[in-house]
């Protein structure tokens, strides 16, 4: 038996991406000496398939189509290709004789090549008890961070780790195409030392398992915790961090975004000022 697949390429990239269709057909033949009735496919991955002929004399051959095609998964995306086995059978002459088997035929059809990307957005709330916009010793800041698989592969394993803070988890560990979860830690609390050097500086890393047996994971490197604020005109300023007590520092917002692609990010912050609630 000869088996083909026709992919039916939505994007035209020669590529088989998650929800285009593929088409399995096959070729059977009487490679035998005597009449073979009851021919039929076996493929587990399409399920029904449809031969118009039932019945080959030696050398005959029939086309045998799945009744439905092949809707291609994030799992085969994964997996880095679509691949398929089938079998075909044949029952000769005689009583009781058991069916004829062929050799299993396969097809490949590649898909993307893994691209595993995130994104993630850092949100640093100061609990400014005194209402100067500024962090003072004592004073809480609440980190949180959004992660977002922006790339063509499941994740699992996703973390962030920040070693400024204690308690750090994430709502959820794996993530589908488009996903995102959010992450969260114990407050930090403004040292006196912050307060000497300026401000709060930060750094974190944020690390996920792309598929694969031996698959390494990609790893944002660790960096200072920045952000690039845009003054009116759209032009990025230079990056801060949060200010203290200590010096006159101006504090500009910012857009707050970070990208992780394959191990390279670059972490964004945004200050949320929160004033206590004194009744």
């Amino acid at each position: 038996m000869e088996k083909s697949a026709e992919l039916d390429d939505a994007d035209g990239d020669g590529l088989a991406d998650a929800g285009e269709e593929i088409t399995y057909s096959f070729a059977v033949t009487n490679t035998g000496n005597v009449t073979l009735t009851g021919i039929g496919v076996d493929d587990a991955m399409v399920g029904d398939v449809t031969c118009a002929a039932t019945e080959l004399a030696p050398t005959e051959q029939t086309t045998c189509t799945a009744d439905e095609p092949y809707v291609t998964t994030q799992a085969d995306v994964d997996s880095g290709s679509v691949d398929n086995s089938a079998t075909a059978s044949g029952t000769p002459p005689g009583e009781d004789t058991d069916p004829v088997v062929s050799d299993p035929a396969t097809t490949s059809t590649p898909t993307p090549a893994p691209a595993p990307a995130v994104t993630v957005v850092k949100v640093a709330e100061l609990v400014d008890e005194d209402d100067d916009g500024l962090a003072d010793a004592g004073e809480q800041i609440i980190y949180s961070f959004t992660v977002t698989n922006t790339g063509n592969q499941t994740l699992t394993e996703v973390t962030v780790v920040d070693p400024k803070v204690e308690g750090l988890t994430c709502e959820s560990a794996t993530l589908a195409l488009g996903e995102e979860t959010t992450c969260s830690a114990a407050p930090y609390e403004v040292t006196a030392d912050d307060v000497t050097a300026g401000e709060v500086a930060n750094t974190a890393t944020a690390t996920a398992q792309p598929p694969g047996e031996g698959t390494p994971p990609v790893e944002a490197p660790e960096g200072p915790v920045s952000r690039e604020p845009t003054d009116l005109g759209g032009r990025p300023a230079p990056p801060t961090s949060i200010p203290t007590g200590q010096a006159p520092v101006r504090l500009v917002l910012p857009l707050g975004a970070l990208v992780i692609a394959l191990g390279a990010g670059v972490l964004g912050l945004s200050l949320r000022r929160r004033r206590p609630d004194h009744g």
